[in-house]
Formats: C-alpha cells, structure tokens, sequence
C-alpha cells in the first residue's frame, strides 16, 4: 500500500513537472519580451529607496498592529447578492510615505518582504472566515499572491493548516504575469493548491500573453476581467464584443467570469445581459472595514 502511495505521489509529481515544462516553453516569448525592459521597469516603480530600512518598518508595523484588511464585495450579477469579497491590504504608514498602494506592494517585493505580509493576510483571513456568518452561504474571501510568491518552491510551507481547513472559502488571485516569471514552480503550486480545495482565479484577464492552450491546462476556477475593458464598455464599438467573447471563453473553460470596475449603472446592466457571473467596483461598493 505505501509503495502503491509513492509511485502515485511520483506520478503526480511527474506530471506537474512535465506540465510546467510545456508552461516554461510555450511561455519563452512572454519572458523574453518582458526581460528587455524588467530591470528598468523595477526601478521606475519602486525607485531608488532604502530596502533594509522599509522592511524594517514594515516588520514595525505588524509587530504593532498598523495593518488592515479592507474588503471590496463581489456580488452575483443576476441576484444582486453579495458571493464573496476581495481582501486589499492597507497601511496607514504608506501614505504617510506619500506611496500608493500599488507602490507600497511593489516595495515589498523588491526589499523582500512581501512573505510576511501575505502570510499575515492568510492568518487575518482564516481568522475572518473562523468568526464569519456568511460562510454558511458560501462566501468567499480573495487573496492577492506576488509572483515571486507563486513562483517560489516553498511558497505552500506558508499555507497554514487552519487556511487548509477553510480552502473552499477562500480564492487565490494570481497574474498571468505571476505564472509565467517563474512556471517551474508556479504550476505546480497551483495544481497543489487546487488538489487542497482552494479557488483559483486569473485577474488582469486579457491583458497578458497565455495562449487558449495554456489557459485551458490551468486548473483555474475564475476568470477576471481587466478593468480597462469595463472602464468604456457602454461608449465603446468594439469593447462589447471582446467583452462576450472573454465571457463566452470563461464558461467554455467552466470558469466563473468576474468583471471588476464597474463605475455605472449602464456597464452594470449591459454585463449582466452578456451574461457575466460577478460584478465588483465602486458603483457596486468602494473597499471597505471589516467591520462595516
């Protein structure tokens, strides 16, 4: 029986590698088109700063309790009612360093940091779903995982037992950016994940370089539409075209098709004709305390 267990242990793991090596392949000429410009791109976001000194503050700030979750809701497009919520990690300390929550991200990546703080989002969040009531219905809570995350071989050690317990709660939102930077270890976490009961979702969906091949070997269960189609979808010719065909793939591939953005009532109204799942912006709700 033990032996049997091994060689099924070694044949999935056989399988994930060969399917990361067909991700690393076909993913070539993504990274190479990102490669030319990575190093200047990372310097313009993050600019020149003190590493040491703003992951020691960040070290501070959790030590002391100076962050928060705010929760942005999702909400079924044709019952209106509230499915889950996207957690978005604030710090007061940040904007006292005149830094926007994308650059603050972006310098807990480069100065290394970055680990401590989504290990802190997954305990807060497992902590939430512990204590939540809406967990009888289904509710779920998104976390956003770096790609130096996802693509790190231990990242799994940071998956907690109680996270474990509370899989089908909570979604794990990554990039096609995160995907293909590192596909080695990011597939395979993915498959890992997905094996745990955790929901997987791809954001910023139609603004990278995967092929219907690849996304078809994800084991994605949520598609999410970048933004910058919804912003001028009701204005635009061909917006709602492109817009029906991610909708019509999403459910080609039995994924969720999530649309965030949402600023009116009339994009609100014309995605749900195309028949787009979930709907998350401000019209809908803007970020919020979890105590509100």
């Amino acid at each position: 029986m033990h032996v049997k267990a091994r060689q099924n242990n070694a044949a999935t793991k056989n399988r994930r590698v060969r399917k990361a090596q067909a991700f690393s392949a076909q993913g070539d000429r993504y990274r190479a088109k990102r490669s030319i410009n990575a190093s200047e791109h990372a310097m313009e976001q993050t600019g020149d700063f003190d590493h040491d000194a703003f992951r020691k503050a960040v070290q501070e700030g959790l030590a002391k309790g100076e962050f928060r979750l705010f929760y942005q809701p999702k909400i079924n497009a044709r019952t209106l009612e509230a499915t889950g919520a996207e957690c978005l990690l604030r710090w007061r300390r940040a904007a006292k360093m005149g830094l926007t929550t994308l650059e603050f991200i972006q310098r807990a990546e480069a100065s290394g940091c970055i680990d401590e703080l989504t290990e802190w989002v997954i305990n807060e969040v497992t902590s939430t779903l512990s204590t939540c009531e809406r967990q009888r219905d289904g509710f779920k809570l998104a976390i956003n995982v770096s790609s130096s995350l996802l693509g790190n071989e231990n990242f799994l050690d940071m998956i907690t037992d109680d996270a474990r317990a509370h899989a089908d709660r909570i979604v794990i939102e990554i990039t096609e950016t995160a995907i293909f930077a590192s596909a080695k270890y990011a597939i395979s976490n993915l498959e890992a994940l997905s094996e745990m009961g955790f929901h997987l979702s791809l954001d910023d969906f139609g603004t990278g370089y995967s092929s219907l091949l690849q996304l078809q070997r994800l084991p994605l269960d949520e598609l999410k539409i970048d933004r910058d189609f919804i912003t001028d979808l009701v204005s635009s010719h061909k917006g709602p075209l492109l817009v029906r065909t991610a909708i019509d793939l999403a459910h080609a591939l039995e994924c969720t098709m999530v649309a965030e953005g949402i600023e009116d009532a009339e994009t609100m109204a014309l995605l749900t004709v195309m028949g787009c799942d979930e709907m998350q912006g401000y019209f809908i709700a803007k970020p919020m305390p979890g105590d509100q």
